[in-house]
């Protein structure tokens, strides 16, 4: 009956310590997985570490904002200038639902940016009546039709006054000292033209030469600041008083290197009996002059020549007639031109002007190269990642007159071309870390390592627990298969 007990005992612990070894089995098969989940997780993360995405910075990359469609194609401070638009592979303008309406219209208008169908558009973008736009329109082509007619009349007026110094125009010269001085005339009987010699006795004569230079040279000088706004006559006679106030205390200066200036200065003699060199005394006098009036240069000599304007001369008061008459035709004009840009300017705001300005550009832009319509091109990471795989490209465009006299300047008078390439090539667009992703990663990350942990944590324990049980199934089978041997043993013996 013990025999049998045993026995019974012995396979009951033999299949239980099967069992507990299948579990065991189990149980590392679980662990095996866990490993491999915690080297998902870890991929994850160090993926997620390396996520990049593109922002938007104004100032070179010192810091940044979120790259969205608003930030690329809505008028704000980073693109005031110029749309900078999302296009996809073939070109087409990608637009969100509020532009496919706009688009819609203006292809069922006839596709070309213009006319009603623009004015309407951008009465509801803007914000401003139609009928101000069309009236701005109107202003427009005033203002371009005044600021022809004042350009036109403009090169007349230069043309004309070109003609002042050209053989047969008005016919004043550039002349140099030398040759000028043909002008000087007599002085109380000496004929100064001759270039020579001027003999005098006190201060009272040489202010009697002084002034006869100013009445002999003084009418080929013109103060005038109406048309030819020079001030050649005073700075003349400013140059003969120069010449005086030199002159005069020279003859009666008793310094030590008087004699020495005087030479200098083209002065001979003493008290009472001096003898002038007229080419200093009148370089003197050209010397002051420079100072106030008008001169040019000799591109062949490289010397200083002054005007001659023969105002007494038929020619030169019919070519000044002339010079009224233009500038008085281009100061018409300009105020006609004046008159209507600030029509213009009190139709619309600064900003409305902006506006209209962008909002041109991006429609001109749209019936150039066509669009298309994505519903998700608002989501920021959306358009970073048809941006990043190059699904989207950036289009900018360029503005460039066009003078064509027969279009009136509110028909878009202008040439337009494009620039499209990767978004990572645009100057304010940078490809950077997604410090969002990767703070979600790491909350992801260490969420799951802890569940794994715990579940880890709970098989370690389960293991070591049936090890433990195992162990003690195993001394126990240990003992029972001792008390069977001994029970043979001693039955055996019995019969030996």
């Amino acid at each position: 009956m013990g025999m049998a007990a045993s026995q019974v005992r012995f396979l009951q612990l033999t299949g239980r310590k099967h069992d507990i070894s299948r579990e065991l089995q189990h149980l590392s098969m679980e662990k095996m997985d866990l490993t491999r989940d915690m080297q998902k997780v870890t991929r994850d993360y160090q993926s997620a570490l390396s996520a990049k995405t593109i922002k938007w910075s104004s100032n070179a990359g010192v810091t940044y904002t979120d790259l969205s469609y608003n930030t690329l194609m809505k008028p704000n401070a980073a693109n005031m200038k110029s749309p900078i638009m999302v296009s996809d592979s073939s070109g087409k303008i990608v637009l969100n639902k509020q532009y496919q309406k706009y688009a819609q219209m203006l292809d069922e208008a006839g596709g070309k940016w213009e006319g009603d169908i623009r004015n309407q558009i951008l009465s509801e973008l803007v914000g401003v009546p139609k009928s101000t736009l069309d009236n701005l329109d109107t202003a427009t082509d005033a203002m371009y039709s005044a600021v022809n007619k004042y350009e036109t009349a403009r090169n007349d007026y230069n043309k004309w006054a070109e003609n002042e110094t050209k053989p047969g125009g008005a016919g004043t010269e550039y002349l140099t000292v030398d040759k000028l001085a043909k002008y000087l005339g007599s002085v109380n009987g000496v004929d100064l033209t001759k270039n020579g010699s001027y003999h005098f006795s006190s201060a009272e004569d040489l202010k009697v030469l002084a002034e006869g230079i100013k009445n002999n040279m003084s009418k080929y000088f013109v103060d005038d600041d109406k048309y030819l706004k020079t001030n050649d006559k005073t700075a003349f006679e400013a140059g003969c008083q120069a010449f005086l106030d030199y002159y005069s205390p020279l003859i009666i200066d008793t310094s030590s290197n008087a004699d020495s200036l005087r030479e200098a200065s083209g002065l001979k003699g003493n008290y009472g009996n001096w003898t002038l060199d007229i080419s200093k005394a009148f370089e003197t006098i050209m010397g002051g002059y420079i100072i106030d009036g008008s001169y040019e240069y000799n591109d062949k000599t490289d010397e200083k020549t002054y005007p001659v304007r023969h105002t007494d001369s038929t020619a030169w008061q019919n070519w000044y007639e002339g010079l009224g008459e233009r500038k008085t035709t281009c100061d018409t004009y300009k105020s006609e031109y004046d008159s209507s840009v600030n029509t213009a300017n009190q139709l619309m705001t600064a900003d409305q002007e902006t506006m209209l300005k962008y909002y041109d550009l991006l429609f001109q832009s749209i019936a150039d190269n066509g669009w298309t319509y994505d519903a998700q091109i608002e989501d920021s990471e959306y358009l970073s990642q048809m941006f990043q795989n190059n699904s989207y490209m950036i289009t900018t465009i360029d503005e460039n007159p066009c003078y064509d006299d027969s279009i009136p300047p509110s028909m878009r008078n202008y040439k337009y071309s494009y620039d499209t390439n990767i978004a990572s090539n645009f100057d304010n667009i940078y490809m950077v870390n997604d410090t969002d992703a990767r703070n979600e990663a790491l909350v992801d990350y260490e969420y799951k390592k802890g569940v794994i942990n715990a579940k880890e944590s709970r098989i370690d324990t389960r293991m070591k627990n049936l090890e433990t049980e195992q162990s003690a199934i195993s001394k126990m089978l240990e003992s029972i298969d001792q008390v069977k041997n001994d029970n043979i043993e001693r039955t055996f013996g019995i019969w030996g």
